[in-house]
């Protein structure tokens, strides 16, 4: 045990001021962080309870410039002109000066947006110049740019300079797009003589078709029949005919002309416009008339059967379907069901459960919505149906079912929202205050705040406080204070200071990332006879199984089954394994189980583990990587035995792999023919980038595993291209060093010559990455450090991290400290605590130091 040792003094100054600094970075990243996650709502609500000051402050904070840009500009929006006018200038200014000429466009476009909705008085200057500045762009960028200023011009009251700015568009197709957009948003807002005078400006036929649609719609939904024939008479192709009464038909029925709406619907002769606007229709008189809906949805349904074209007819069944379900026609369920077991069941998931939120019956509702989808949520589209059928009740009734976090949340958030729409602020409150996670919390209590400001502001301002207190930090992943405890409890073990790394451990909070900890301190405990293996075996084996709805649970309780395995306790580690259902991972764990019990000179055993694999191919690597790891005579027989039996054209190839490599660790001369034979299939099978160079990687790491190096070599030159060939060179370059071969240097020299010879780009810093903590492990510090500026940007911590263990096993102590400080000064990332693990490793009474620091984080990321 070593945690009674004094930290060297001057590695106690450093770590006090290093964490200091550390401390006061967190916090300006977490603040930073969780005003950028802040839903606008809570900004808006700040703004309206008079806090403006303190909104704009929070988004200094915001260290994303589009996210800080966008939080500003609605922070403009909600002043008074007079008020915002030198945070208007801001933003202008800003936006002009971006480096880069999209994002210059893009932010202009989004302040003109903004602009018109509150009517700016410099609204004309600045679209004037946003449009010039899209004219200079690439072609391929235009589109959705002029789309964007479009949008924003259509608030304006007087539409001139929006006719002005647009029109000084030179390629036509993109005004002709600009103009319809604007004639639709007009259209839309029911501005029909704006929208009409905006469409008169487009020149392409088929664009000025569309605009015409728009126009007939709109005035439809204003009952005006005479705007509807005139220009419908400027339609003479039948399926624009066609397509303008489809979206005039639901627009008729809500202008109380229900018989001239079903006319014009039955009047489609194309079946897919028919079947959805009747769908259409039928949801619109439902109010007025249900008998007469469900006929119209049954009859929708019935044309959607008739389509010949299968995506058609499923796009179609889709919309009569949904009606059926919202109106409750008696077979509505049926139909349903027997979509999502007939050949469009995936297309069908997502409308169908969308579709049984509008029901008005709970039961009748929700069963056929989680039949359809077991993991069905309110999605926004939902929103509008919960409003208008009635149906949050329910909502809140299953989310009282659901036991995960975000599952419930996901149910209650929309729920919050609806009861805002039906302004019943009482209830939206109370279910707010029920939503488990913090984010989906904050964003509900900040909506009812922004209700409540006008009306209520003393309740607002309260809820505001407690949306600006909640903690956003997500339950369903792990966070980075977490994978710091991991590897800090890692250092603390080695340094021997158990007790210490098992506290370590338990501030942990998510169960996967607490499991892969405690499984990984494990082995240590047992070596050491520590009072707390047992205490540790059985909250590892909690934590992992408290992932059970997680396709990851299994992970941690591999580590776990090798962890015991590892130390002996192979009874142990078998009664693990039985609960790894995943069958390649069972059969890793049965191979820690069959070596374990073969150290233990059980070798009976280990043969009854490796009869429990899933088929015979299972059983045949339990047998070989338990043979390779020991050399057990027993376990060569039966490998032989078993290796008799594959047939080199049907089995998996990774299977022959693992049986030569062990054929040949117990000596065996066929291990020789069957590994190059192996290697000969995969020479001559068709190329594949993907699957052949990894098999010749695999073949060449074998090879080198049982000491073939020559072959070794030969194998990886059979790598063409050049990005594969250093990745096969690094990887047995770091097998070699493991079995501590002469040969390993020669092959790390090659592989940084390999890496170094690549064309720049994320390939290239990875293996950089992987190469230089090799060089560090190998005892080459300086070729690491020339390396490390190369490497990949998420991993070059831990590339900083190998190259001070490796100073500090070389005595180099002052350079480690050296590294330590300026690395951890010139880092922004909050997991550069990991540069202080090498010396938690040869000091314990340093890393008490690291884990009050990380207690301190995790308190503050709590306490919001």
């Amino acid at each position: 045990m070593r945690n009674d040792f004094l930290p060297n003094t001057a590695d106690a100054d450093l770590f006090a001021a290093l964490i200091q600094h550390w401390q006061a970075s967190f916090r300006r990243q977490l603040l930073a962080r969780r005003c950028a996650d802040w839903p606008d709502s809570l900004y808006r609500a700040l703004v309206r309870l008079g806090r403006a000051k303190e909104a704009q402050d929070y988004a200094a904070q915001i260290s994303d410039p589009e996210r800080r840009h966008a939080v500003l500009l609605l922070i403009a929006a909600e002043l008074p002109l007079a008020a915002a006018r030198s945070l208007w200038r801001l933003l202008v200014l800003r936006a002009s000066h971006l480096p880069n000429l999209k994002d210059r466009v893009y932010a202009l476009c989004d302040i003109v947006a903004v602009m018109a909705q509150v009517g700016h008085p410099e609204l004309p200057t600045l679209a004037e110049r946003a449009a010039r500045q899209i004219a200079a762009l690439d072609t391929a960028l235009r589109p959705s740019l002029y789309a964007a200023l479009a949008d924003g011009l259509s608030g304006l009251d007087d539409l001139t300079a929006a006719w002005d700015a647009l029109n000084k568009i030179d390629m036509p197709q993109f005004k002709a797009g600009c103009l319809l957009r604007l004639t639709e948003r007009l259209a839309q807002s029911q501005r029909v003589g704006a929208a009409e005078l905006t469409s008169a400006l487009i020149e392409e036929p088929d664009v000025q078709t569309q605009a015409v649609i728009a126009l007939i719609a709109a005035y439809a939904a204003q009952g005006d029949l005479a705007a509807v024939g005139r220009l419908l008479e400027r339609l003479p192709q039948q399926r624009a005919r066609e397509q303008a009464y489809a979206r005039s038909a639901p627009a008729l029925a809500q202008a109380g002309l229900p018989a001239l709406a079903q006319a014009m619907a039955l009047a489609i002769a194309e079946p897919l416009l028919r079947a959805q606007a009747l769908a259409a229709l039928a949801l619109g008189l439902a109010a007025d008339d249900l008998a007469t809906s469900r006929a119209m949805a049954a009859t929708a349904y019935q044309t959607a059967q008739d389509i010949a074209d299968v995506r058609q007819r499923c796009e179609a069944e889709d919309a009569a379907l949904a009606a059926l379900l919202v109106l409750r026609h008696p077979q509505s369920v049926a139909l349903a069901l027997a979509a999502w077991w007939g050949d469009c069941a995936k297309r069908a998931t997502p409308a169908l459960a969308c579709a049984a939120v509008g029901a008005l019956d709970w039961a009748y509702a929700l069963n056929p919505a989680l039949v359809i989808d077991p993991d069905w949520t309110v999605s926004a589209a939902s929103i509008a149906a919960m409003r208008k059928y009635g149906w949050t009740a329910a909502v809140l009734a299953c989310a009282q079912t659901r036991t995960d976090p975000g599952a419930q949340s996901a149910l209650l958030l929309p729920a919050v929202q609806a009861l805002l729409a039906d302004h019943d602020y009482t209830a939206a409150q109370s279910v707010a205050l029920r939503i488990p996670l913090g984010a989906q919390r904050v964003q509900a209590l900040a909506g009812v705040a922004e209700a409540l400001a006008a009306a209520q502001p003393a309740e607002a301002l309260a809820l505001l406080d407690q949306a600006l207190s909640t903690p956003m930090s997500m339950w369903d992943e792990p966070c980075t204070d977490d994978q710091e405890l991991q590897d800090l409890a890692a250092a603390l073990a080695v340094a021997g200071a158990y007790d210490s790394a098992y506290a370590a451990a338990l501030l942990i909070d998510h169960p996967l990332s607490q499991a892969t900890a405690l499984a990984a301190l494990l082995p240590a405990l047992i070596r050491a006879e520590h009072s707390l293996a047992e205490r540790c075996l059985a909250l590892a084996w909690r934590s992992a199984d408290a992932l059970a709805q997680s396709h990851r649970r299994f992970d941690p309780l591999l580590v776990l089954v090798r962890a015991l395995a590892e130390a002996g306790w192979a009874m142990h580690a078998e009664m693990v394994s039985r609960s790894i259902d995943d069958r390649f991972l069972s059969g890793q764990a049965l191979a820690a189980c069959a070596t374990s019990y073969v150290r233990l000179h059980r070798p009976e055993l280990a043969c009854a583990v490796a009869a429990r694999a899933a088929d015979m191919w299972a059983e045949l690597l339990v047998l070989s990587e338990a043979l390779l790891a020991t050399g057990a005579a027993v376990l060569g027989t039966a490998l032989r035995a078993k290796a008799r039996q594959l047939d080199l054209k049907t089995a998996p190839l990774r299977s022959h792999l693992w049986a030569a490599a062990a054929l040949v660790r117990a000596g065996d001369g066929a291990g020789h023919v069957l590994l190059e034979a192996v290697r000969q299939r995969i020479i001559k099978a068709p190329s594949d980038a993907v699957v052949t160079p990894e098999l010749l990687k695999t073949v060449a790491l074998l090879q080198a595993q049982v000491g073939l190096i020559d072959a070794a070599r030969e194998t990886v030159q059979l790598l063409t291209m050049p990005p594969w060939q250093a990745a096969g060179l690094a990887a047995v370059a770091n097998v070699l060093f493991e079995a501590q071969h002469p040969a390993a240097l020669a092959w790390l020299l090659d592989a940084r010559a390999a890496v170094l010879m690549l064309e720049p780009g994320h390939a290239r810093a990875a293996l950089i990455s992987s190469v230089a903590q090799l060089a560090a492990r190998s005892g080459q510090a300086a070729a690491a450090q020339a390396l490390a500026p190369l490497a990949a940007e998420r991993d070059r911590i831990n590339v900083w991290r190998e190259i001070i263990a490796a100073h500090l096993r070389a005595g180099a102590t002052a350079e480690a400290r050296r590294i330590i400080a300026s690395q951890w000064a010139r880092s922004d990332d909050p997991g550069r605590i990991v540069l202080a693990l090498p010396f938690v490793e040869r000091d314990a009474a340093l890393g008490h130091l690291l884990l009050d620091g990380l207690r301190w984080a995790k308190a503050l990321r709590a306490s919001g």
